[in-house]
């Protein structure tokens, strides 16, 4: 696909007089119009030149006709209207038609204002909801939820546009396991390849209404592995962590649209946008009531009496049920944990690949925690070697198949292992065995009983050198083994 040639006001692209750009994405040029048959304005997307020479339709090309065919069979007020498309003979670039709405990007909105206020990103996120019903009713998965593809108007109303990345219900050209679509806004569905329906959109939706709320990204990272990663498993930031003016109901609202699992989120567009709207009144999913209701009035004297005593008979009914507790319970056995064991298949990727061999440590504890590896490797084939306080816990083979262009891509490989609370000193090594590179690096980090923690490992094959880091949230950025900070913009 060639690039986009820019358009200067006045010229033409089939019959529409160009009057200026008004966006330029990933997906191409886009511009205010002047339709002089029907004598209105349209914004018009313009492709690069989508057909070669010899007449050969591109998968671009495809993928930019569907857009169009998906697009034009919506007919809803929150779905941007699709006019025509056609290829300009003069140039052979591929352009869609579509209704003009006057206003900004959503993107453009929180790039200025960080965070919208809580009444505005209800009203924007139960339109799109809706709209994107609408969509999954017509059988279309959108794939792409994103500010950048939400448009607003001054007066409230909420578009959802670009449906290029949309896969049809029939279509077959977008093939199962290959990630479309942003990886912030992405749902755990679209990044580990499996198959998506409507609730995926959900998701997105859900990420999209995060970041309108607390002005933060839920699924933070300086990588897409780091971002994927997160999303996969489900680690969220807390939202009360970054907004702690945000009412309880809000919170709540936001871990169902984000769960992992699609069946736990909202069956569909329209359940969520009434789930917003009842946590914009503040009544939390399955109350009657709103939260600032339930609270006794309280003349200030009372409140303050009742406070203490209530204090107090807490305290000494916590001390007795303490002393009956230990007086009855007999002391725990230490549970050895066994010096093999395997952890379930990551999906999309080999089930062998998630099965590791630990070997050498012994864990007492009663919850370990859960050390998950992501190995992003260019190397044919290479040995890794992960030893936990200097015992060895983890040792694979890996291979990157598929050609020399598949290497140049690159691939992540997945593996769990359980790790000892406490502070532990990680050691990783690797040896390339299609490239003469062999590099060792260690980290050292504390863990907490039970809780899941995620160590991305980069080779370098002609540095001869690692990079790690921890793929978790810390603070205000993804906090790496070398101590950085980085915050994440989409």
């Amino acid at each position: 696909m060639s690039p986009v040639n820019e358009r200067p006001p006045g010229t033409r692209i089939g019959r529409y007089e160009i009057v200026r750009e008004i966006g330029l994405g990933g997906g191409g040029r886009v511009y205010e119009a002047r339709d002089p048959r029907l004598e209105r304005t349209v914004a018009i997307k313009v492709l690069g030149a989508l057909v070669p020479a010899e007449g050969a339709e591109t998968e671009a090309y495809e993928r930019f006709l569907r857009e169009a065919k998906a697009a034009a069979g919506l007919q809803h007020p929150g779905i941007v209207t699709v006019f025509d498309n056609d290829v300009d003979p003069s140039t052979g670039e591929a352009y869609i038609v579509m209704e003009f709405v006057p206003g900004r990007s959503l993107h453009e909105v929180l790039r200025e204002s960080k965070r919208l206020p809580a009444d505005r990103a209800v009203a924007v996120g139960a339109q799109i909801a809706r709209a994107l019903q609408a969509a999954h009713e017509g059988g279309i998965v959108h794939r792409d939820v994103k500010p950048g593809n939400i448009l607003v108007t001054d007066d409230g109303r909420a578009k959802i546009t670009d449906f290029g990345v949309a896969r049809l219900a029939a279509s077959e050209l977008t093939t199962v396991g290959r990630f479309v679509g942003t990886p912030n806004y992405a749902s755990p569905e679209q990044v580990e390849g499996r198959t998506l329906d409507g609730r995926s959109d959900l998701f997105s939706l859900g990420a999209v209404l995060f970041r309108c709320l607390t002005g933060r990204l839920p699924f933070p990272g300086d990588s897409f592995s780091a971002i994927g990663f997160r999303i996969a498993r489900g680690q969220m930031i807390d939202p009360r962590s970054v907004a702690s003016d945000l009412p309880v109901a809000f919170h709540e609202f936001l871990k169902k649209a984000l769960t992992v699992e699609p069946s736990e989120r909202f069956a569909d567009g329209d359940e969520m946008a009434r789930a917003l709207e009842a946590a914009g009144t503040g009544i939390a999913e399955g109350e009657t009531t709103p939260r600032t209701a339930l609270v006794q009035r309280t003349p200030p004297a009372r409140r303050h009496r009742a406070a203490w005593a209530a204090a107090l008979a807490g305290a000494g009914m916590l001390a007795l049920a303490a002393f009956l507790a230990v007086r009855s319970r007999p002391a725990p056995e230490p549970r050895l944990m066994p010096s093999h064991s395997t952890v379930p298949a990551v999906p999309g990727h080999p089930p062998a690949l998630a099965e590791p061999s630990v070997r050498d440590i012994q864990i007492i504890e009663h919850n370990p925690a859960q050390l998950s590896i992501a190995l992003s490797t260019h190397l044919a084939e290479e040995e890794l070697v992960v030893r936990i306080d200097g015992r060895e816990a983890l040792r694979k083979i890996v291979k990157v198949e598929g050609g020399i262009f598949k290497r140049i891509a690159g691939q992540v490989f997945h593996w769990t292992i359980p790790v000892p609370p406490g502070s532990r000193r990680i050691g990783v090594a690797i040896e390339g065995r299609s490239m003469k590179t062999k590099a060792a690096k260690s980290v050292r980090r504390s863990f907490d009983a039970g809780e899941a923690v995620g160590l991305e490992i980069a080779e370098n094959p002609y540095s001869d050198s690692l990079r790690l880091s921890w793929a978790e949230q810390s603070g205000p950025g993804l906090a790496t083994s070398e101590g950085r900070k980085k915050e994440n913009e989409p």
